[in-house]
């Protein structure tokens, strides 16, 4: 670990040299920062998409849909005991005179929240695990709730080492993560069951280490004395951007997780497995996704404080709708031979695709496009923009679930991701006063609809 440590410090040490220099970075060094935080959502990807066909072949359709109802729960789990703080630390970082004392009143509420929100759910786990995976289990409501509060000191420690644009050492803890879930996930499956029982403990295992090694990496921030951590006058600023976004959260969760209950409630866990397997498939795009919101949201902040040009911002958006529908059509293209690497029941995963692949692709598109939401702390906008999208989400997997099953929920969760971009550039647009490249990203969106019905037409 320390020799691990010294080599990350030196990889470091030359990015902080390369950002002390202004905020116009030469094109080779901005590559080195990008390259940094591409590196580790790629290969984590690349281990995450291992596991895909290792899961499908050994684990049955209903398991793995099973295990896809966990990973709902702990999302929606995260965007609560967060409340909001997670983005108010992000927000903030960059004026912040005393970042340490910043990070430590963000962390402090989201600790006692899920705190909380863990006894709740042990005290009624026969009833909520029974609601989720359709039996009572002390040992699955166990995990899931060591989960939640593994998750909380991982979230805020990947926070310090993204903010302070240390993106190798970034990069080293995404894949570690996911190195240890592959590791774990093939051990406990040759070892236990081959249920969801089996799959949850690799991943709540692999959280509680990657934790760990966070905290040790940023250290820093977590050992020296914790003093006026609930001062009101400093938490009221953060809370007043953090706490709108709670609403807007749970709206998202509604918008990311709504096909999965709705396939819960009108379908099987068969029907859920197969569309949780399509989404792996479309795990490919998440490298991009995960790579470019870490790279983004450090230096869009810096930029903004620094009066870049909004030329700049105008660029970044054309070039990422570009990039975005080659790789959208190229992976629609491909996604017959992808799918071969699953298991022979997970097969009409493959027909989802062309749809699925709207939930990374609108998403990230809006972290650019919307980004004035940010810029002017209007954090209230982003429950218009996320309640609009969920209701749409909600209207159409009610529609559509019962007549089409898994086809159905991808649809209807294109098109409100569709909108949901569409509202948040909008919205970003209006508040900051600046229109970055909308008509150019409107035609690559209108290009990548068409070569989805497409596709679907032809089937």
């Amino acid at each position: 670990m320390v020799r691990f440590s010294s080599w990350m410090g030196r990889l470091n040490s030359y990015q902080s040299l390369i950002l002390s220099r202004g905020v116009y970075l030469p094109l080779k060094k901005t590559i080195f920062v990008f390259a940094g935080f591409l590196v580790g959502p790629a290969i984590s990807a690349l281990l995450s998409f291992i596991i895909v066909p290792i899961t499908t072949w050994m684990v049955a359709p209903e398991e793995f849909g099973r295990m896809s109802m966990y990973t709902v729960v702990m999302s929606l789990g995260g965007l609560i005991s967060y409340a909001g703080l997670d983005q108010a630390f992000v927000r903030e970082y960059s004026c912040s005179q005393d970042k340490t004392s910043l990070f430590r009143r963000c962390i402090a509420i989201p600790l006692v929240l899920v705190s909380l929100f863990s006894t709740v759910f042990m005290l009624g786990y026969s009833y909520f695990s029974t609601l989720l995976w359709g039996s009572p289990t002390l040992l699955g409501s166990s995990l899931l709730c060591l989960g939640f509060i593994f998750s909380v000191f991982d979230r805020f420690a990947s926070l310090v080492i993204r903010m302070q644009e240390r993106a190798w050492t970034y990069s080293s803890i995404l894949i570690f993560r996911q190195a240890l879930r592959l590791g774990f996930t093939l051990i406990f499956l040759k070892l236990f069951s081959r249920g969801y029982i089996t799959l949850i403990s690799a991943s709540v295992l692999s959280i509680a280490l990657s934790s760990a090694a966070g905290i040790f990496l940023s250290r820093n921030y977590w050992f020296s004395p914790w003093r006026s951590v609930f001062n009101g006058a400093a938490l009221k600023p953060l809370l007043r951007f953090g706490l709108p976004l709670v609403p807007a959260s749970i709206m998202m969760w509604v918008l990311n997780g709504m096909d999965k209950i709705a396939l819960r409630h009108w379908g099987t866990f068969q029907d859920l497995g197969v569309y949780s397997a399509g989404f792996k498939i479309v795990g490919v795009l998440s490298i991009v996704n995960m790579a470019f919101s870490t790279f983004w949201a450090p230096v869009s902040y810096r930029w903004f404080e620094s009066g870049v040009s909004v030329d700049r911002f105008d660029k970044v958006a054309k070039y990422l709708a570009l990039s975005l529908t080659v790789l959208a059509i190229s992976l629609t293209i491909a996604r017959n031979l992808i799918v071969l690497l699953l298991g022979p029941e997970y097969r009409a995963a493959s027909d989802l695709v062309p749809f699925l692949m709207f939930v990374p692709i609108m998403y990230l598109l809006s972290e650019v496009t919307g980004i004035g939401i940010g810029f002017s702390r209007r954090s209230e906008f982003h429950l218009l923009a996320s309640g609009v999208a969920a209701l749409s989400n909600l209207i159409g997997n009610w529609i559509l679930v019962p007549l089409y099953g898994a086809m159905g929920a991808s649809v209807a969760t294109a098109i409100s991701y569709i909108i949901f971009m569409v509202l948040k550039s909008v919205i970003g647009s209006l508040l900051w006063r600046k229109n970055l490249g909308q008509p150019f990203v409107y035609l690559m969106v209108l290009i990548m609809i068409g070569a989805s019905f497409w596709v679907y037409l032809g089937q």
